[in-house]
């Protein structure tokens, strides 16, 4: 069975080389030259131009979307005075659809590194609040006395 799809493959790669030979469309290249492209594309130069940048915006708004929502989470699940101030806010930006905060993000920061990080902080924000929020609120009562009456710290037993 495996054999029977490379060799279609193959064949499919044959028909396309010889067709794009014959027929000189710019759509449809020879898939020879395809691949010199891809190799072109896929240097060390274009790495370090485009594919590192990418991979650092990615993290810094991962790390930094991560890290607001565990401690925003935290802090409203323990103070009720930040819960009634600060969970319908959250609420209704979380009800916006992604597409409709991008303008906005664009409005206030520009099209720059800090918007790109800024947006991909927020996606990720929205992920590690809910369930750090509920989980927190879910929490047994019996480990909150534990917690008093040793004088622990709140992150020790979660």
């Amino acid at each position: 069975m495996i054999k029977k799809k490379i060799l279609f493959i193959l064949m499919l790669v044959f028909i396309l080389e010889i067709t794009a030979e014959i027929v000189r469309n710019p759509l449809f290249p020879k898939v020879s030259s395809l691949g010199n492209h891809i190799l072109k594309t896929l240097s060390f130069e274009w790495l370090q131009q485009f594919l590192f940048p990418s991979l650092q915006t990615l993290t810094v708004g991962i790390i930094c979307g991560t890290t607001l929502g565990l401690i925003i989470a935290i802090l409203i699940s323990d103070f009720e005075i930040i819960e009634t101030s600060l969970l319908p806010i959250i609420n209704f930006l979380r009800n916006i659809p992604s597409v409709a905060k991008i303008p906005i993000i664009i409005s206030i920061f520009g099209i720059e590194q800090k918007a790109r990080i800024t947006s991909i902080a927020v996606s990720v924000f929205f992920v590690m609040f809910l369930p750090t929020y509920y989980q927190s609120k879910e929490t047994n009562s019996q480990y909150l006395e534990f917690q008093h009456i040793y004088k622990l710290n709140r992150l020790i037993l979660s």
